[in-house]
């Protein structure tokens, strides 16, 4: 009775036939924690925290490995992953250049 009831509660956060038990489990329990933050939270009186700083946007998902895209789309993210990082000191400094951070760089 216990397993049937916590199988419903997962189906209904995610249905993927192709992940495993262990993985939907992990993957609701990120789902459940994707929520902002209570106000009761928020408006008490010694707090300074005012929004959840680890929430995530829901198409940008980091917890579901790659193996359902192609290969062209496997090809392109790699590449945008690599593009993704700050720009060289050497050259922010450079003389005569007014760039100073990457600007297509993505969380």
């Amino acid at each position: 009775w216990n397993a049937k009831r916590r199988n419903r509660r997962i189906n209904k956060y995610i249905k993927m036939g192709s992940k495993s038990f262990r993985k939907k489990i992990m993957l609701a329990k990120k789902t459940k924690q994707n929520k902002p933050l209570p106000n009761w939270f928020r408006f008490k009186k010694y707090t300074n925290i005012r929004w959840n700083a680890k929430r995530r946007n829901r198409r940008i998902n980091k917890y579901i490995k790659m193996g359902s895209k192609s290969f062209r789309k496997k090809i392109m993210l790699a590449k945008k992953t690599k593009q993704n990082k700050p720009l060289p000191n050497w050259f922010r400094f450079k003389k005569y250049t007014n760039i100073r951070w990457n600007a297509k760089r993505r969380n």
